[in-house]
């Protein structure tokens, strides 16, 4: 039993960490999708992985980001160029959050990446909670201890 519960321990620790920086994300997507304005970024730089710096100005104050391209309405990375402009969401309460794309998309997109992460922990744990049940942990050594010692 001790061993289950380290198992699906260590199941739920890799699963958090894989999830986290999803959710933090899921949760800026989801807000600007509600309550988002749009406005047109201006793109400052071509940086690697696909993405650009961009900047848009609201109330005389500058913002700038970083944003992946191909995705959401945004062009692909090759045909964009310094100084096109690209649409851009932020918040009223905070420009500082802002995403380059149409933020319903890249939702719908990153919810159903959870979900499928969530799904795969979730039966990953339960095979491991299963074969653990099937196969105690003193079976898993076919040959006894001191026979492989010989082997080896």
């Amino acid at each position: 039993m001790k061993h289950m519960l380290r198992i699906t321990s260590i199941w739920l620790v890799v699963f958090a960490a894989m999830l986290s920086p999803n959710i933090t994300t899921l949760k800026h997507e989801y807000r600007l999708k509600k309550s988002g304005i749009p406005i047109a970024g201006i793109v400052e730089s071509k940086v690697a992985h696909q993405s650009v710096i961009y900047s848009f100005t609201v109330n005389s104050a500058e913002y700038r980001s970083k944003g992946r391209t191909g995705l959401a309405r945004v062009p692909a990375y090759e045909s964009i160029s310094i100084g096109d402009r690209l649409p851009v969401y932020y918040l009223k309460q905070g420009p500082t959050v802002s995403l380059l794309g149409d933020p319903t998309e890249l939702f719908k997109s990153d919810f159903w990446f959870c979900a499928g992460l969530a799904l795969f922990a979730a039966v990953a744990i339960m095979f491991a909670m299963v074969t653990i049940r099937l196969f105690p942990r003193k079976s898993y050594l076919l040959v006894p201890h001191s026979k492989i010692v010989e082997w080896i």
